[in-house]
């Protein structure tokens, strides 16, 4: 046990924000599990919206880190988009993603076409220089 009084009031202090995190953590992890088991799309974004206050005061009291909390909410809004409701349909789902994978790959193609471009008129800049220096007799 300690010996001076600042530290018996530093170990008292810290024991109960240990117990005070604890219960801020673990009601945000309940309320997250609650969300994942939820099955209608209006109620689940309602309680997204506080799960992300939730998390955001987490990462200002330090409890977990704020890469963790984006990961969190990375997820959970995934899991709510794919939630049944008014969103998109099942057919339409396929549609947009198959639309988005065809526009990376014409974004890319492209990207490398620029790309052989601009080494070919560079090339043919320095020849033309090399050219003009020579001297003529």
């Amino acid at each position: 046990m300690a010996n001076h009084k600042s530290a018996i009031l530093r170990i008292k202090k810290s024991d109960t924000a240990r117990v005070r995190n604890k219960y801020y953590h673990k009601t945000t992890r309940n309320a997250i599990r609650d969300l994942r088991n939820e099955k209608d799309k209006k109620k689940a974004e309602v309680s997204l919206s506080s799960i992300y206050s939730m998390l955001d005061k987490l990462v200002k009291r330090n409890i977990i880190s704020k890469n963790k909390s984006a990961n969190l909410k990375s997820k959970l809004t995934k899991s709510v988009q794919l939630l049944e409701g008014e969103g998109l349909k099942d057919s339409d789902k396929t549609k947009k993603v198959k639309s988005e994978t065809v526009k990376k790959v014409s974004k890319s193609s492209k990207t490398v076409k620029s790309k052989t471009e601009k080494k070919v008129s560079v090339t043919s800049k320095k020849k033309e220089t090399k050219v003009s220096k020579k001297p003529s007799k």
